[in-house]
């Protein structure tokens, strides 16, 4: 199990997205400072044609697309980490099922000696089922235990604005909001999670 290495691909595939945000907040201050000196305008129409051009609105979708790009990285590293610390514990410890599940992993390696943080990975395997399934019983234990982890405008307990009944679909992948330092913490708890 390497998770140094998996950290450092995570970093090094976000690096380009947060330079890409980087650029776009400086063209887009860059712009303003020429919008002030009266030299451009956010807006433009062909006299011609009549077709519109707005330099904000082709900023803030370039910046959105960098923002999805990063959103898709942090998930994707997300179920690796947690995935990669699975395959390690099938080898620290030896288990009466032939396919354990995530309770069984915690229970075989706490019997075994190795210390786990039963927090930390309960939360990286709601996220990890949250993510490939789109788990409800995950993704509620999930926004109970971490709402920071969610969109904050997010609210499963909301109600169909027709029917006024409880949704019956809840989409808790697209609602999950992981940051780099979430990321970070789930490699932290996959570290604290292995032999030493």
């Amino acid at each position: 199990m390497n998770v140094l290495a998996t950290r450092a691909a995570f970093r090094a595939a976000c690096a380009t997205f947060v330079n890409q945000i980087e650029d776009i907040e400086k063209d887009g201050n860059d712009f303003q400072t020429r919008v002030d000196a009266d030299e451009a305008q956010w807006s433009e129409v062909d006299e011609d044609t009549g077709i519109g051009f707005d330099y904000g609105d082709e900023l803030a979708e370039r910046r959105f697309e960098a923002e999805e790009a990063l959103s898709t990285l942090r998930k994707a590293f997300a179920i690796l980490a947690y995935h990669q610390w699975e395959r390690g514990a099938l080898s620290w410890a030896k288990y009466e099922k032939k396919r354990p599940n995530h309770g069984d992993y915690v229970s075989a390696l706490t019997t075994s000696g190795i210390q786990v943080d039963i927090n930390g990975l309960a939360d990286l395997n709601r996220i990890v089922n949250c993510l490939k399934h789109n788990n409800g019983k995950s993704g509620a234990e999930l926004h109970s235990a971490r709402p920071d982890l969610f969109d904050p405008s997010f609210d499963p307990s909301a109600l169909h604005p027709v029917t006024g009944k409880p949704l019956s679909h809840i989409k808790w992948e697209e609602n999950l909001k992981l940051t780099d330092e979430n990321v970070e913490e789930f490699f932290r708890t996959i570290l604290n999670s292995a032999p030493r």
